[in-house]
């Protein structure tokens, strides 16, 4: 038997933000998920400084001069911030919302065997599997079907020698793969 391989799918985003005093005041503030990164990048040759006021999170740059600051924010909920080193009117908000299902996507792992399969092949997931779906290499559906389990045989008998992408579904979590029938 051989496994085809073993997948884990994230979503995180790293979100930019151009700290100087030229930018227009409505971009310093944006809403981002859990788990994602906000970059400021100083762009000015005067330092500033990213200093949290108040809210979900406590963050503190130092003084940035032409360089970059990054925090990764977990709590959700608004955090105020502004330019410790000047306090003028930089300043902004960062709304962090919860994201559905992430830990459902980001913790689900597929596997799939034998490969090449003549019968059957096997689909193991660690969350249950909702739906399995067969394309040719033509991206033509040849069969779908609803599991409802963590491990699932799919039938291969009846397809003539080729390779087959099988998509299988759980959750949140899609994942396709080759299958070569021979």
């Amino acid at each position: 038997m051989l496994l085809l391989g073993a997948v884990s799918l994230t979503n995180a985003q790293e979100h930019t933000i151009t700290w100087a005093s030229n930018i227009p005041q409505d971009q310093f503030s944006i809403t981002v998920e859990v788990g994602e990164t906000v970059t400021w990048v100083c762009s000015d040759f005067f330092p500033h400084s990213i200093v949290s006021t108040g809210g979900a999170e406590t963050f503190n740059s130092g003084p940035l001069y032409m360089n970059s600051f990054s925090h990764q924010f977990e709590n959700v909920g608004a955090t105020t911030y502004w330019d410790g080193t000047f306090r003028t009117q930089m300043q902004g908000t960062i709304t962090v919302t919860a994201v559905a299902g992430v830990k459902d996507v980001t913790n689900t792992t597929f596997s799939m065997y034998p490969n090449p399969a003549t019968d059957f092949v096997m689909l193991k997931s660690n969350n249950v599997i909702d739906a399995i779906t067969i394309y040719d290499m033509t991206g033509r559906q040849l069969f779908t079907a609803k599991a409802g389990a963590n491990l699932v045989n799919v039938a291969m008998a009846t397809y003539p020698a080729g390779t087959y992408m099988v998509k299988a579904n759980a959750g949140k979590a899609v994942k396709t793969m080759a299958v070569i029938k021979q």
